[in-house]
């Protein structure tokens, strides 16, 4: 049992002899060396990474909710918008006479719209649609033993792409006149002219 053991011992004799020697060698970086040893172990330690895990998916939660929250309001706003265009009719021809003076020629219009249009096109995050359209993804409650897993996963798959435009049209298409007939008028007032030229 002791000659098993002679090997492992002479190994750490001989390792903290070395480490004693570099240690002298070393001089003031060898606290500099423990260190980064400890801020290493730290870093890797299982602790570590299963808080930062939890803060990740805590932060996810939250992302969720404020989307909700975001896509809420946005139906609010623009489920009232069409009440309101209905009864102030001056709103509709008040937005023609602004356009045709504030851009004077339909080309100019049209080069105008060109140079506009990526940036509410792009404005709405993947994440934003992805959330709006997650609950029409699901599998079949409860799975069914006759189909492949692979099967359900490729058919929601799928489906999350053909619905995934959906609401962006919706919005697209219910957000572009509320903002040019309601926004215009709001525009016209002093104190929003500034935002308007931004």
């Amino acid at each position: 049992m002791a000659v098993a053991e002679q090997p492992g011992v002479l190994r750490n004799r001989l390792l903290e002899k070395l480490a004693g020697r570099a240690r002298q060698h070393d001089g003031p970086h060898a606290a500099e060396q423990e260190r980064t040893h400890s801020w290493w172990r730290v870093r890797h330690s299982h602790e570590v990474i299963v808080t930062l895990l939890l803060v990740a998916l805590a932060g996810a939660a939250i992302a969720v909710v404020l989307v909700w929250v975001y896509l809420g309001l946005n139906v609010v706003v623009i489920g009232g918008a069409p009440r309101r265009v209905a009864t102030h009719p001056q709103v509709v021809t008040g937005w023609a006479t602004a356009v045709t003076v504030a851009h004077g020629s339909p080309p100019a219009m049209t080069g105008i719209a060109l140079l506009i249009f990526p940036k509410p096109a792009l404005g709405r995050s993947g994440f934003e649609t992805g959330v709006a359209v997650m609950p029409h993804i699901e599998g079949p409650r409860p799975p069914d033993p006759q189909r492949p897993a692979a099967a359900d996963h490729r058919r929601n798959r799928e489906r999350g792409r053909e619905l995934r435009p959906l609401p962006d049209l919706a919005r697209g298409l219910n957000a572009g006149p509320v903002h040019h007939l309601l926004g215009c008028e709001r525009m016209a007032e002093p104190k929003h002219r500034l935002l308007s030229a931004v």
